[in-house]
């Protein structure tokens, strides 16, 4: 599967079924195109901003801060890791609209990449 530009891979951890809808979400990864993962990870990471659910938004923030490839982008992907730690750092301060205002606008960045052939 070929990287997307700007050094993000599309990367997700293994997390265990915990519910039906969960299963489902899972089976919607499998063959989606790079960006598509990328976007659901965002979304995954907004979800848990919404809730105010911490530690969902921690492990979405932290599997986007995980699946950054230095060697392919140096300057996009350390400008990436650090706002990926800012918004790790406001939802540890339950800041979590703040950290959903970042993260909306690079996830609309992305799909708008992919809306646009990538």
């Amino acid at each position: 599967m070929a990287r997307p530009a700007g050094g993000v891979l599309p990367y997700l951890p293994m997390i265990p079924y915990r519910t039906a809808a969960q299963a489902y979400q899972t089976g919607r990864t499998i063959g989606a195109h790079p960006i598509d993962l990328i976007v659901m990870t965002y979304n995954e990471a907004l979800a848990g901003c919404f809730e105010r659910n911490a530690g969902r938004a921690r492990e979405a923030l932290l599997a986007l801060k995980h699946s950054l490839d230095h060697a392919l982008n140096t300057s996009l992907s350390m400008h990436l890791e650090h706002i990926y730690d800012h918004c790790l750092y406001l939802v540890h301060k339950q800041q979590f609209d703040q950290s959903a205002m970042l993260l909306t606008e690079i996830r609309d960045a992305w799909r708008d990449a992919r809306a646009n052939g990538d």
